[in-house]
């Protein structure tokens, strides 16, 4: 791991923390944490590419409008995939966020089960949301700090 790579690496680290913890105390993150990033994103990838990123984006947008997760984790996914348009990343994603949502179905901590399946309202969200952006820092740290380096340059940030 080179230098540039290690502050790329430190920032992006520092910056999920921030996310993480902020997510923890107050259930919610401010729209400024990452909205700045994903318009700067939107430019480099209109200017640089690749463009298929943006039917990743489109991808991402469905699960957000049947309130799978609550807008604080659409936007650090729109992050993350805008700074990591890769295969090894959505592979990492995918089975990081499967193990842990695995692990916090079996844990239930948040109270009994329900009988039968129920996708939340909005407003749900909104009144009983819980902390979730760990489950996409997570596997996102896993990705910086141990697959980016083992596979090379190819999955370097800002591809």
């Amino acid at each position: 791991m080179n230098d540039t790579q290690l502050v790329s690496s430190l920032a992006i680290s520092a910056y999920l923390m921030v996310l993480t913890t902020w997510d923890f105390r107050s259930l919610q993150n401010p729209w400024w944490l990452t909205t700045p990033l994903i318009a700067g994103l939107l430019l480099w990838r209109v200017w640089r590419g690749p463009w298929w990123v943006f039917l990743m984006w489109g991808g991402l947008t469905l699960p957000y409008v049947a309130h799978l997760y609550g807008a604080a984790d659409y936007r650090l996914l729109l992050v993350l995939f805008g700074l990591f348009p890769t295969l090894e990343f959505a592979i990492t994603m995918g089975v990081g966020m499967f193990g842990l949502a695995c692990g916090f179905l079996l844990w239930q901590p948040w109270g009994p089960t329900r009988a039968a399946p129920h996708v939340p309202t909005r407003n749900e969200l909104t009144a009983r949301g819980r902390p979730g952006i760990f489950v996409f820092s997570l596997p996102a740290l896993v990705y910086v700090w141990i697959v980016a380096p083992l596979v090379g340059p190819q999955s370097a940030l800002l591809v």
